[in-house]
């Protein structure tokens, strides 16, 4: 639909559109075009896919499924869409308190990434990049009312974000460096950032093919 088209520009960065013809003889079998029963077409339709956290099971080593969303509301308009997408994005963010900031920040597997904001809720673009990155990097969030871990790190405006790197191509650092992130805002400058420090690979996958070569030894 046109209007999907136009609307993409907001989720740049964030997600991905594919546009499947269910005519096309390739994906007839496909689940996204099974015809439900008792429905005369049932196209259009939308499906949104949200990968799982682990690609694969730790344990019998199968690839995860991802998890299908179907759009099922009978209205359809760029506003209801839009709503239906962002509001399906997970969060794998973790909200800091002087509880659990410690423990946070002494992991040093991950650089992190910590949002200090002054909105109730996580924002959108924050929880797509802590999942983009899921287990590449560590993506903590400081609430307005957090004053003793706002003081800690002297930083009162909002919305700020703060790199606190414990690795360094891949050398684990003697003191964290700490910096108050100053690139683009938007999602492709952030990624792109984000790249640069992030684990080349997701941790889980590293320590699968440790273990796959210790096995074929």
């Amino acid at each position: 639909a046109t209007f999907i088209k136009e609307m993409m520009p907001k989720l740049d960065g964030i997600v991905q559109m594919v546009y499947i013809n269910c005519l096309n003889s390739d994906f007839m079998e496909e689940s996204v075009c099974a015809k439900p029963e008792n429905v005369k077409d049932g196209f259009p339709r939308m499906l949104l896919l949200i990968p799982p956290k682990n690609r694969l099971n730790p344990y019998t080593k199968v690839p995860n499924k991802f998890i299908e969303k179907k759009y099922e509301n009978k209205e359809v308009s760029p506003k209801l869409i839009y709503k239906f997408i962002t509001e399906n994005i997970p969060d794998y963010s973790t909200e800091l308190t002087n509880e659990n900031i410690d423990d946070f920040l002494s992991n040093t597997e991950y650089n992190k990434i910590i949002l200090f904001t002054d909105k109730d809720k996580t924002p959108l673009l924050f929880r797509a990049l802590s999942g983009i990155f899921y287990d590449r990097l560590h993506f903590g969030i400081v609430k307005k009312e957090q004053k003793d871990i706002h003081f800690r790190f002297k930083l009162y405006q909002f919305p700020t974000l703060l790199m606190y790197n414990v690795i360094d191509e891949g050398v684990h650092l003697i003191e964290p460096a700490v910096d108050i992130y100053s690139g683009g805002l938007n999602a492709i400058d952030l990624i792109a950032n984000f790249e640069l420090i992030a684990l080349s690979e997701k941790k889980y996958v590293t320590l699968r093919n440790l273990e796959e070569a210790k096995q074929n030894k």
